[in-house]
Order: C-alpha cells, then sequence, then structure tokens
C-alpha cells in the first residue's frame, strides 16, 4: 500500500511544538506507517448500496479495463452479476471466512474491496503476517489485478463513512521477551474517527491493552478466534490531549483514522 516508511523507534525525544502537529509515539514502538486516503474517482458510478454499506475500502484502476469472465473464477460467491460489474466475495488466504470482504469489479476497470460499516479500519491489518507493507483488503486488490495480466503498483484507500477523513496510521509492536510497550500522545488539534486494534497471538495470554485494560475480550465492538482479532476502542479511553500507554502480546496494531488540521 502507498505510505510512508517505517520508523523504528527506539528512544524518541519529541520537542512540544512537535505534539501539536503529529500523533506521537513518545516511547518505543517496532512499526509505524501511514496511509493517506483519497476518493475513488469511480465512486459515483458504482451502485448505491456500495456506497450505503461501505466501510473502510482498498480500490485500484486498471487503465485499459477487464473482462469479467477471466475473473468470475476468483470470488467465493456473486450476488450481483450485470453486463456492467461483479459484486460478491473473496477469501483472504490464511483468514478465516469473516475476514472475507466484498469486491466490486467494474469492466471498465475500477476494483473496490470493502468491509461493511460495522467493522473497524483496523480489520485491514495483516497480523499473521506481521506486516504493514500488505492489508487483507490490499491482497484481494492485488489478486485480482495480477490475474487480470496487469502491473499492480499498490491500492490507495478510502473511508465511505468518514469523507472528511484524510489518514490512517498504524503503530505495531510485538512481545519478544523483552520491551512490548509504546506511549502515545494524540493532539487535541486533530479530528479523530476511529481508534481500533489489531492482535494476532496464541494461548489465553494474549492481550491488547489501553492505559491497563484489556480490549481483547469478547464484546459486541470486537472480534476474536484461535490466533487473530480486532476491535474498537472507546473514544474516552484514548482522549485526545494526555499520554496514553498500550501493552501487546503478542502482535499488536493501534489504528488511528483521523484528519489534520486545515
Amino acid at each position: 500500500m502507498s505510505r510512508r516508511p517505517w520508523i523504528f523507534v527506539i528512544i524518541v525525544v519529541i520537542a512540544l511544538a512537535a505534539l501539536a502537529i503529529l500523533p506521537v509515539i513518545e516511547k518505543r514502538a517496532g512499526q509505524e506507517g501511514v496511509v493517506a486516503l483519497s476518493t475513488p474517482a469511480a465512486s459515483g458510478e458504482m451502485p448505491d448500496h456500495i456506497k450505503d454499506e461501505a466501510g473502510i475500502a482498498a480500490y485500484y484502476k486498471i487503465k485499459d479495463g477487464v473482462t469479467l469472465d477471466e475473473l468470475r473464477g476468483l470470488f467465493n460467491t456473486i450476488e450481483l452479476d450485470p453486463p456492467e460489474y461483479l459484486l460478491g466475495s473473496m477469501s483472504v488466504p490464511g483468514y478465516p471466512e469473516i475476514y472475507d470482504p466484498h469486491v466490486y469489479v467494474g469492466k471498465d476497470g475500477w476494483v473496490l474491496a470493502y468491509y461493511f460499516t460495522d467493522d473497524p479500519v483496523s480489520k485491514i491489518i495483516d497480523v499473521k503476517a506481521q506486516d504493514l507493507e500488505t492489508t487483507t483488503l490490499g491482497i484481494i486488490v492485488a489478486t485480482i489485478v495480477q490475474a487480470a495480466g496487469v502491473e499492480y503498483t499498490g491500492a490507495q484507500y478510502y473511508d465511505f463513512r468518514y469523507p472528511n477523513a484524510t489518514q490512517i496510521m498504524f503503530v505495531a509492536e510485538n512481545y519478544n521477551g523483552g520491551e512490548n510497550k509504546f506511549t502515545v500522545h494524540l493532539p487535541s488539534s486533530y479530528t479523530f474517527y476511529e481508534y481500533s486494534w489489531a492482535l494476532a497471538g496464541e494461548g489465553n495470554k494474549r492481550y491488547f491493552r489501553v492505559n491497563g485494560t484489556n480490549q481483547a475480550i469478547s464484546s459486541d465492538t470486537s472480534y476474536w478466534d484461535e490466533s487473530t482479532g480486532y476491535g474498537t476502542i472507546a473514544e474516552k479511553g484514548l482522549a485526545p490531549g494526555k499520554d496514553h500507554s498500550i501493552t501487546v502480546d503478542d502482535y499488536g496494531v493501534l489504528v488511528l483514522l483521523y484528519r489534520e488540521p486545515d
């Protein structure tokens, strides 16, 4: 995905002025990345119900269009099959069915993979790879583009729920027998639309703690299976203008959806 390079942080000394400019990882974090959001040019031409049901999405434009019949076999299910496009679901390799995104492919070359409005942005994290260079949605988009015989240069991202959001920040850490904790300070000058988490781990000791509260538990705002999970964090848990402690086991990612100040 298109993003800034990872920043591997050991000890970071932040000037007070910087705290008003960027979401800040004040102590150690294993990986960080930022993705800029942009509206897909074809969104006005897609079926209206996609714009109503879609949340976070990844998309790509194949310049010369596609032959839909050549891509039909990639789908698990096809819900709509008019002459102009295919709409259905596809599997993310190595993940359970709940991670299957909805996928739109237009014969004009537009490819869109998305999760529903009640899914957090953190569902896109490829926690099994422990790699911020890939996402579950990006894997699906790349599969379609490559099956069409076209060079893939990376997906773009957009959240249909929050058209004013401009960026997603990912902050990852893992437990490696040493430090598994970082501190984040969110500037009050930013608008935050969603705070969420993703986690990979084995056994009963896995956790994603925000200020000591474990988020990786069964609730209406989280999902967990035998090795992966994701969920949202209540706004009061990560209030801007304060320091917040994040602790993970085994591999966890904090995801922030926000708008930079104008």
